[in-house]
């Protein structure tokens, strides 16, 4: 897991600074908090038969944020579920193009870590479910869903717990084309358009 979280840091070094601005300090993403989930297929098998070569198909990342106002537009009460209003000072809602920018982002990551492909989005489509409070924690998981030769897909959602219950705020579908030429976290020929 040492070598996800490095590899995150190695990505953010080389990407624009808008992304490092929105990701790390606007969304505050806790990189040393980024969780990489067991699934059925995070391993398979090698040429002997053991269980040892990391396969990242249908891998899921857990990524802890807490965004800021500076992404949020006011937003009048909002229901809480459990029977109660948030309160005025919390209602602001993150704008959905800083969740589409940030989901984007992440999804990014997460292809570029799993495959080490150069890649450009070619579809991104979001379903914002419900207003994401700013200066709330939330978690957005995204999902390595299929590695092709041309294209691959993933898959996000962002979760908050609001009130006492955990809410699905956004769920999206993310398609990349790749290219066959690997890209080398940390050279510093890379740039952000290349990944």
């Amino acid at each position: 897991m040492a070598n996800v979280k490095q590899q995150i840091k190695d990505l953010l070094a080389v990407t624009t600074q808008c992304t490092v601005d929105i990701v790390l300090r606007h969304a505050r993403l806790n990189v040393e908090e980024v969780r990489v989930l067991p699934t059925d297929n995070h391993f398979g098998r090698n040429a002997d038969g053991g269980d040892t070569a990391p396969n990242f198909e249908e891998s899921v990342i857990e990524w802890p944020l807490r965004p800021s106002v500076a992404l949020a537009s006011p937003l009048p009460l909002l229901w809480s579920g459990d029977g109660e209003w948030l309160e005025q000072s919390e209602c602001w809602a993150v704008d959905q193009g800083a969740i589409s920018f940030i989901i984007d982002a992440l999804t990014s990551f997460h292809l570029a870590i799993a495959t080490n492909l150069k890649h450009v989005s070619i579809s991104l489509t979001i379903d914002f479910v419900r207003p994401l409070v700013a200066e709330r924690p939330f978690i957005l998981s995204s999902r390595l869903m299929r590695v092709g030769r041309r294209i691959c897909f993933l898959s996000a959602e962002v979760h908050q717990q609001q009130g006492d219950r955990v809410w699905l705020c956004a769920r999206g579908e993310h398609a990349k084309a790749t290219f066959t030429r690997g890209v080398q976290v940390g050279n510093p020929g890379t740039t952000a358009s290349k990944l």
